[in-house]
């Protein structure tokens, strides 16, 4: 549940990165005023890209922690298994 909370708040960050980027109206693309003028969109983009790269990191460690504490459960109840057997 967490994790969903997480995830839309960033999604809403990125929505919001979007509206800041295009605060002019449509006459700020369609000016003369040459490539500067796209640059708000270009940090929404750049923003977003490192958005989205900045969640899969997250995703990535996250799955990375769960993988290594299932990986010690088992080894634990490897251990118990021996233990018993060996007690027998």
């Amino acid at each position: 549940m967490r994790n969903w909370y997480m995830i839309r708040m960033l999604v809403s960050f990125g929505v919001f990165i979007i509206f800041l980027g295009a605060t002019g109206t449509t006459d700020v693309v369609i000016s003369d005023n040459g490539p500067e003028a796209n640059l708000p969109f270009l940090f929404a983009a750049f923003a977003i890209a490192w958005l989205g790269f900045i969640v899969y990191a997250w995703y990535l460690a996250s799955q990375h922690s769960r993988l290594r504490q299932d990986l010690a459960n088992m080894q634990n109840q490897l251990t118990d298994i021996q233990n018993s057997i060996n007690n027998q």
